[in-house]
């Protein structure tokens, strides 16, 4: 009877052991907080929006040739008939000069033909008049008059030619009248007026030059890059064009050429309107030229993203999630506390070696599966808390830092980032409005070796005594925990970034 009570007892003891065993692991004894909160996405989520981080440069449509309509310097416009931004066909009137003058000219020209018309008249006559003396005049006096009707007919063949001179004036005045108005050449869209008030904002466009027609057809993109981040793209690259409004619609395209001969200054942070003083808040911007392998659906003027096309559209087979979401441990797979407590320290260093570089280094270095280390991810264990969920890995995508997973997660798995501090048994949310981060795990600046003291007493007489001293660097408790809350930011070349 005394060994049965004894063995209730001890069980007893045991099962409150290994209860407050677990209730401290997972909440007590200062180790976690209560509070603690993980956010996790779906692993299909997740596969469709990380698609590597990509340099974006802003760009315009533009076509692949513009048409300059130069005015005549020695007349004067008096009317301008479009203004800019309007669509024009070829032959639409454009503007109308100045023929008031002209006018002018013409009616003087036409009564001057007149006079010259009348004064040849009068010479005739006289000719005709002197015949008539000559043929009753003396033999004597026959010569005087043969000598004054040459006389004349000289007189009636210089006002003849002063009469063609005056009749090409007249053409010549009446043809300036007639292309009074000028028409477009071509199809397309008014880009800038010299008139001095519907010049376009920024137009430096030669004063020679009246009106400035972007002409439709085939289109192109021009892009603009800063000096930051200019050697980052090359002629010959393939591009992918992406429209503001729906990044889901895009267009391909070639770097045709960069223009680095004339730089333009600019003093803006790029597109998402951050004024902060950075590298790139100052800097030259140079113009370069995208050729398209289609331009449907794309409008003269539209403003759009580019980026350097690395594979980011093409749809692959099985899961394929971006390498920050996975950590490499060294050695075999934890299996109890001992291994897990061996395994933390070099487990927190490569976690802080990948989040640090935000999944751009292959933690592999060259290794095609994930045999050769072990590798697992932050996942959800289907219960509402969070677990170190084995996976192998496949084949790695370096231009998109992506590896396969060949087993250990389906895309309807839930998943949270890895960042430092994570624990299993974390309560997981789906709302990122339920993460509180006022709590420990989010606040890691302090003593780490405080956060453990409690911990080392509980196996002070233990051959599992865990030293914590490499816990501390300074490097390791940095914060790298994303906004996920971004969508996107702009790195110092001041190009878009899209994660």
């Amino acid at each position: 009877m005394n060994k049965k009570k004894f063995a209730i007892i001890f069980g007893a003891i045991v099962v409150a052991a290994v209860a407050a065993a677990v209730i401290w692991y997972f909440f007590g004894d200062g180790r976690h907080d209560s509070k603690d909160r993980v956010y996790v996405e779906k692993v299909s989520v997740i596969m469709g929006t990380a698609t590597g981080a990509q340099n974006r440069y802003s760009g315009v449509v533009q076509p692949q040739k513009s048409v300059e309509i130069n005015a005549d310097s020695d007349r004067t416009v008096k009317e301008v008939l479009v203004k800019v931004g309007d669509t024009v066909e070829e032959g639409t009137p454009l503007f109308n000069y100045d023929t008031d003058d002209l006018n002018m000219d013409l009616s003087q020209a036409k009564l001057e033909l007149e006079n010259q018309d009348i004064e040849i008249s009068n010479y005739k006559t006289q000719i005709s008049e002197l015949e008539k003396e000559k043929k009753d005049a003396a033999e004597a006096d026959k010569f005087e008059y043969t000598t004054q009707i040459q006389s004349i007919q000289t007189q009636i063949k210089q006002a003849e030619f002063e009469k063609s001179s005056k009749q090409l004036e007249m053409d010549k005045i009446q043809k300036k009248i007639d292309s009074s108005q000028v028409t477009s050449t071509a199809a397309g869209v008014v880009k800038s007026i010299n008139d001095g008030q519907s010049q376009e904002a920024g137009d430096t466009s030669s004063s020679s030059v009246f009106m400035t027609i972007l002409s439709t057809g085939e289109y192109r993109i021009q892009g603009t890059v800063n000096e930051q981040n200019i050697g980052m793209i090359s002629a010959g690259e393939d591009v992918i064009v992406r429209s503001r409004v729906d990044e889901n619609i895009t267009w391909k395209g070639t770097i045709d050429k960069i223009e680095t001969g004339e730089p333009s200054s600019s003093s803006d942070s790029g597109d998402t309107g951050d004024s902060s003083e950075d590298s790139s808040a100052v800097s030259s911007r140079y113009p370069f030229y995208v050729t398209l392998e289609n331009a449907d659906g794309l409008m003269l003027g539209q403003h759009v993203l580019i980026e350097l096309d690395n594979g980011q559209m093409e749809e692959k087979e099985g899961i394929w999630l971006y390498s920050s979401y996975i950590v490499m441990e060294d050695g075999e797979t934890a299996a109890g506390m001992e291994d897990l407590m061996e395994g933390t320290e070099s487990t927190f260093e490569d976690l802080a070696e990948s989040t640090e570089t935000y999944g751009m280094e292959d933690l592999t270095e060259g290794t095609e599966t994930g045999t050769a280390q072990n590798a697992f991810v932050w996942a959800d264990n289907g219960n509402g808390r969070l677990e170190k969920r084995a996976v192998t890995l496949g084949a790695y995508d370096a231009d998109l830092d992506e590896y396969e997973i060949l087993s250990g997660l389906t895309e309807d798995d839930l998943i949270a980032w890895p960042m430092e501090g994570l624990y299993e048994g974390i309560i997981t949310v789906t709302d990122m409005d339920e993460v509180d981060y006022s709590s420990d795990l989010y606040n890691q600046d302090g003593d780490t070796e405080a956060m453990w003291d409690n911990s080392e007493s509980m196996w002070d007489d233990t051959e599992y005594m865990w030293d914590t001293e490499g816990m501390t660097d300074e490097g390791m408790m940095s914060d790298v925990i994303p906004d996920t809350r971004e969508a996107g930011v702009e790195d110092l070349s001041g190009a878009e970034v899209s994660e």
